[in-house]
């Protein structure tokens, strides 16, 4: 397998976590906010994408 090969690799397999880890989010909110209709969904998502979608990570 060449480099380019390797690295390509590795980005599908990060793309596939980094999604995994949104979804993961998304989902445990949605279902705090079914039990608990008062959290505001919106700043909890601005928080976790804030930290998540930095570009010094």
């Amino acid at each position: 397998m060449s480099t380019n090969q390797t690295a390509q690799v590795a980005t599908g397999r990060d793309a596939v976590l980094a999604a995994v880890e949104v979804f993961s989010f998304l989902d445990g909110l949605q279902l705090h906010w079914l039990s608990a209709p008062d959290i505001d969904f919106l700043p909890q998502w601005e928080f976790f994408a804030d930290r998540f979608f930095r570009s010094d990570r």
